[in-house]
């Protein structure tokens, strides 16, 4: 259980990094309820953001606990909460063009404040199945080649990593 005092939870999973690079800190973000990774591209409020790479303000996150609750083991809990946060009607949640400009998940975007790897999968094809793409993203972000080793993520996911791609 969280204090009364705490406002804002950051959530950063360790598939996840800020950016060195990045233009923007952490506290541009602090004046949404929920922020987080879009799940697609559609500039819509009514997305179902991906958590590992979240900002939640804990009273917004409250209220919406206050009237439902989560099962065990139903859907995760990150797309549980994002979804109902839509659902309040003064939340202040970004639509997926801020939202990928916050964090790189399934939506690219050059300059993001942080990059969320999560499980790569096909539906992440627009970020990493492009080799100028991913050099782009290292540059922008460098230490997300620690966190891709520390992870031992499968090559078979994406094409063969270039010289230039691996660690020096």
């Amino acid at each position: 259980m969280l204090p009364k005092s705490v406002e804002h939870l950051f959530v950063f999973s360790r598939d996840s990094t800020i950016c060195a690079n990045a233009l923007r800190s952490l506290d541009d973000w602090l004046g949404y309820d929920w922020i987080s990774g879009p799940k697609n591209n559609k500039n819509s409020q009514a997305f179902k953001g991906s958590g590992g790479f979240s900002l939640r303000r804990v009273s917004a996150v409250r209220r919406i606990l206050a009237f439902q609750q989560r099962d065990n083991d139903t859907i995760p809990e990150d797309q549980f909460l994002s979804y109902r946060m839509t659902t309040i009607p003064d939340a202040v949640i970004p639509n997926a063009t801020e939202a990928s400009e916050f964090v790189t998940d399934h939506i690219y975007h050059k300059n993001s404040f942080g990059i969320h790897i999560g499980e790569m999968s096909k539906s992440m094809v627009e970020v990493w199945d492009n080799h100028d793409r991913r050099m782009a993203i290292y540059r922008h972000c460098p230490e997300l080649k620690m966190v891709m080793t520390l992870m031992k993520l499968t090559r078979e996911k994406c094409d063969k990593p270039k010289a230039e791609e691996k660690d020096s």
